[in-house]
């Protein structure tokens, strides 16, 4: 029986444990939350910060040898890489893995090998109030004096501190703090905003190749609502996307090769893409599986891709035959949940009328396959400025896009009906 230490025992990483437990794994399953779900499943339960290397590999005592390591939905390939380090696991090096959490670095190094992303800065502050002065580490001639600069701490996510500044010179050092405070490191960066449709996507990748990758239409249209929080709204899949699969994976394997991801064994590259005036650019990438459902419910409900089992072979250092995931299977669509405006700074007084329901009980709302409520009684609910701050989401197929939407649509509608605050 293969032993495989899992970071992460949240609700997105519920159904990736399910996986590899179905598989005949034995779990060893970190998280830094004594109370969290993901430990009814754990053979063995670590109580220690997946986001902590240290904390990780001190409190993983096991007598034994695990044979993997994966990230379940929690972005910390960091700390993925120094558990794989100590028990001469299959994956990437720390050294490796540290592109994926620096967004700067991350970015430098795609640059220097002529891999298309955003124009890029970090940014420091001058002793002078409201001035911030942007540092061109990347040692390139582009103005970033242009309208359209994303701000964002470099070593965080679930867009906590990003912000996007449409308008030239108004960034302001009080901007910077904020994006500086959510940063671990305290560092900072801007890029500038391409517009265009922007794509998740999903690789499997294993010795030099990319077998496999699935992409999805981010959804942006809030970003006028929440503004200057830059705040995803789900996904729609496949929409399109697809007429550009060759080039999308082009891009990819470039990119893997830049960060020396590419021959390390196999693994998942997630990406977050965007078509720019006809043109790809990268804006981050990611050597980890996906949070909010993708990996485990898109990719499947889409294309009939059992993504998770093949990371988990991955994470176990076994070779990929990928059969799977080569047509589309029905249109799915990803819609979250939001708060009333009325809401703010209430408690939750009741979910019980929101529902939760998975593909097993797939009745309500009419194509409701999955739907998920991240919020509690008695939780205070805050301003959107960040993704952690959706109150759920609904995940629906359909024989359209526009069919697939509109479920996810009424879902989402009667899942908010049924949140009582006070």
């Amino acid at each position: 029986m293969s032993v495989i230490v899992c970071l992460g025992a949240g609700v997105e990483g519920l159904p990736i444990l399910a996986r590899a437990k179905a598989l005949g794994c034995r779990l060893v399953v970190v998280d830094g939350n004594p109370q969290a779900p993901g430990f009814a499943l754990a053979d063995v339960a670590v109580v220690a910060s997946c986001y902590d290397a240290a904390a990780t590999v001190d409190a993983i005592n096991l007598g034994y040898h695990p044979d993997g390591v994966l990230c379940c939905a929690v972005d910390a390939p960091n700390v993925a890489a120094w558990v794989a380090q100590e028990f001469d696991l299959p994956g990437l090096t720390p050294t490796q893995a540290a592109l994926s959490c620096d967004k700067f670095l991350q970015k430098r190094a795609l640059h220097a090998a002529g891999v298309p992303v955003p124009q890029f800065s970090e940014i420091a502050l001058t002793s002078v109030k409201n001035v911030v002065v942007i540092d061109n580490s990347a040692k390139s001639d582009w103005p970033l004096d242009i309208s359209g600069l994303v701000l964002k701490p470099i070593d965080n996510r679930g867009a906590r501190g990003v912000r996007l500044f449409k308008t030239p010179g108004t960034i302001f050092d009080s901007d910077v703090r904020g994006a500086r405070d959510a940063s671990p490191s305290g560092r900072t960066m801007v890029e500038r905003y391409l517009t265009g449709p922007q794509f998740s996507t999903e690789s499997l990748v294993q010795d030099g190749r990319i077998l496999w990758t699935g992409i999805a239409l981010r959804n942006y249209d809030r970003l006028e609502e929440y503004a200057p929080h830059i705040i995803e709204d789900g996904y729609d899949a496949p929409n399109g996307e697809d007429d550009f699969r060759d080039q999308i994976e082009i891009l990819l394997e470039r990119a893997c090769r830049a960060l020396d991801w590419y021959q390390t064994g196999g693994g998942v590259v997630k990406g977050d893409l965007v078509l720019h005036d006809g043109d790809l650019y990268i804006i981050e990438l990611a050597a980890r599986l996906s949070g909010g459902f993708l990996s485990t419910h898109g990719w499947p409900l889409a294309y009939g891709m059992p993504f998770v089992d093949y990371a988990i072979q991955a994470a176990l250092g076994k070779p990929l035959y990928v059969t799977h995931g080569g047509m589309r299977q029905q249109y799915v669509s990803q819609l979250y949940v939001f708060p009333k405006p009325e809401w703010i700074g209430r408690k939750v007084k009741d979910t019980e009328g929101a529902g939760t329901f998975s593909i097993e009980t797939a009745f309500y709302p009419v194509g409701c396959e999955f739907s998920t409520i991240a919020i509690h009684e008695g939780d205070t609910i805050r301003p959107v400025t960040d993704h952690a701050a959706r109150l759920g989401q609904a995940t629906t197929v359909g024989s359209t896009p526009e069919q697939a939407r509109a479920r996810a649509s009424a879902a989402v509608a009667a899942m908010r009906d049924g949140i009582a605050a006070e």
